[in-house]
């Protein structure tokens, strides 16, 4: 923080504390930019590093005689800062591949909130939609494991809350963004 000192019988003095002040002032929206920008990109950067360690999936094919074995699926993660006047959004996509297709099909709610046998329910960020175990497809989502016409089946996804905890992660982390950036005037 920048600090300014005044010789208040000094009218010399005076002036340039007020030319500081000033200077300091217009200084002010510049730092709250790289406050923002610094903030975003943290954020983008706990979130990414936060799916990507969650991240499984849980697809298999059915070999005969109930045993399954796992299929190699692969996934990509997108997470994105878009400046947008005063503010920034940061973006999260999550795909993975469809395992007869090869084809990407989107997956960020169900790594985020989970699904099937290990969708718990209890990411606050899901608190206002239904994330319960067995509250998709009527129901259905209680089921120990979905069987789809290809001959793979999934047990679900495990609750990540990925982006939750890189929100919480972050908020420890604001006070001393604002001060390297505040610290360097």
């Amino acid at each position: 923080m920048k600090e300014i000192s005044i010789d208040f019988l000094s009218e010399k003095s005076l002036d340039a504390a007020i030319r500081e002040i000033e200077a300091y002032t217009a200084l002010v929206p510049k730092l709250v930019k790289e406050v923002q920008d610094k903030i975003t990109e943290r954020l983008a950067v706990l979130i990414r590093t936060n799916l990507i360690i969650a991240k499984h999936d849980q697809v298999e094919k059915y070999i005969g005689k109930g045993t399954y074995e796992k299929v190699n699926v692969s996934s990509s993660i997108n997470v994105t800062v878009t400046p947008m006047g005063d503010a920034s959004v940061v973006s999260v996509s999550s795909y993975s591949s469809n395992p007869k297709t090869g084809a990407m099909q989107p997956d960020i709610a169900f790594v985020e909130f989970g699904a099937g046998r290990y969708a718990s329910g209890s990411n606050p960020l899901g608190l206002n939609i239904s994330t319960m175990r067995g509250s998709f497809g009527k129901g259905l989502g209680i089921n120990d494991r979905w069987f789809f016409a290809s001959g793979y089946s999934s047990t679900g996804t495990p609750e990540s809350n990925a982006i939750y905890h890189g929100l919480e992660m972050l908020k420890g982390e604001i006070p001393n963004i604002v001060r390297e950036v505040f610290e360097t005037v």
